[in-house]
């Protein structure tokens, strides 16, 4: 039975005692690796406070949110390196954990957990996020809450951004930018087929409309699912071209991948000039 780590996760947790979930779980998840990560996924849920060890903070909960220049001060089990951006949700820091040593970047949320629903949400996508591991994302370690305030520990990558790379100024070479999408997109497959990609709001619907920058929509001919969003996508983002691939499903670029790669190289050909 073909089921996502989410999927299961789902059904699992939902039903009433240990005996049932060991039934279900003997029928529906023949996978000892994918039953392992459900069974992690349902401990955490049920009791969110074992996903990590914590251990008091050093850095009051003010300056959490503050990125500083230097480093040396403790957050929980961290020891602050540098300081390495912030952004609306949150700071995040080159960090090593004190206990193995280790190089990681920690990302503090701005927000804090201000329910039992959130608190368990976040453990849980934390664990999902964890599950994920595939050379175009970063890997998460796992997450834990410090003096109140959401905390991620992920793989520290060195380099730079995309972004910063458009930022230079040069135009990136056709072939170079379809290179990059094209990693982009295997991550996001990578995410999608463990159930993770999922939003818990309106915003991105919401904030189409503010998309300022040239903006290519693909989707595959018999992808029926997701043909009337990507249609409502490119109608509501200014200025959107939308390509509708034949011969493809949800994963165009890997069913129809030649005319996949001729539309993005024709895109970047025209919002480069």
């Amino acid at each position: 039975m073909d089921k996502t780590l989410e999927v299961l996760f789902e059904a699992t947790v939902a039903l009433e005692n240990d005996a049932q979930r060991a039934d279900y779980l003997n029928e529906a998840c023949p996978d000892p690796e994918l039953r392992r990560e459900v069974e992690s996924l349902v401990a955490a849920h049920q009791n969110p406070d074992r996903v990590f060890a914590k251990e008091p903070s050093k850095v009051s909960p003010a300056e959490l949110g503050a990125p500083r220049a230097g480093g040396g001060g403790l957050i929980g089990g961290y020891r602050i390196i540098r300081a390495l951006g912030q952004g609306g949700m949150g700071a995040v820091y080159e960090a090593e954990e004190v206990a193995s040593g280790r190089r990681l970047a920690i990302k503090v949320l701005s927000q804090a957990l201000d329910s039992p629903v959130a608190r368990k949400r976040f453990f849980r996508e934390g664990l999902l996020a964890a599950s994920v591991n595939h050379p175009n994302t970063v890997y998460v370690f796992g997450t834990e809450e410090i003096d109140g305030r959401p905390v991620i520990a992920m793989e520290l990558v060195r380099g730079g951004t995309l972004q910063e790379r458009v930022a230079r100024g040069n135009p990136m070479p056709v072939a170079e930018a379809v290179d990059a999408i094209l990693q982009v997109v295997a991550g996001l497959e990578a995410a999608a087929a463990r159930g993770i990609l999922t939003q818990h709001d309106d915003h991105v619907i919401t904030s189409l409309p503010e998309i300022s920058v040239p903006t290519l929509v693909l989707v595959g001919a018999d992808d029926d699912l997701f043909r009337a969003p990507a249609d409502y996508m490119a109608a509501t983002i200014p200025g959107a071209e939308l390509g509708v691939i034949a011969r493809a499903g949800h994963a165009p670029h890997i069913d129809n991948a030649p005319v996949f790669h001729e539309l993005v190289r024709n895109f970047l050909a025209t919002a480069d000039g």
